[in-house]
């Protein structure tokens, strides 16, 4: 999965020209256990999106993107692994922690027209 820094994923994920494509954005922390023993899970839930161009995969880091633990940010990442599913600019799921990838594939599949 691609790592974005959050301003650039920000602007992906609000461009108007992106409103039916839908997000899966995974905030990571480096050398955290839960982020390394997810990041499969993710790389299989991206791999069985390859073929679906309105599905796309941001990453971006936590510390980077300074929102960890804001009670105040619409994302309200309190722990990492986090996973959202956005459409239209719009949180529609979101995750964290441990998770299997069929419940996640489902997450996406769910909105897809």
């Amino acid at each position: 999965m691609k790592k974005y820094n959050w301003d650039h994923a920000q602007k992906i994920i609000s461009d108007k020209k992106y409103a039916n494509f839908i997000f899966f954005v995974v905030f990571t922390k480096e050398n955290d256990l839960e982020t390394a023993i997810m990041s499969d899970t993710y790389e299989y839930v991206e791999n069985h999106f390859k073929n679906e161009n309105m599905v796309k995969f941001l990453e971006v880091d936590i510390e980077e993107a300074g929102i960890y633990r804001d009670i105040n940010n619409i994302y309200l990442v309190m722990q990492v692994p986090m996973f959202f599913v956005i459409k239209a600019n719009k949180i529609l799921r979101r995750g964290a922690g441990f998770y299997p990838y069929e419940i996640i594939i489902d997450f996406i599949e769910e909105n897809i027209e």
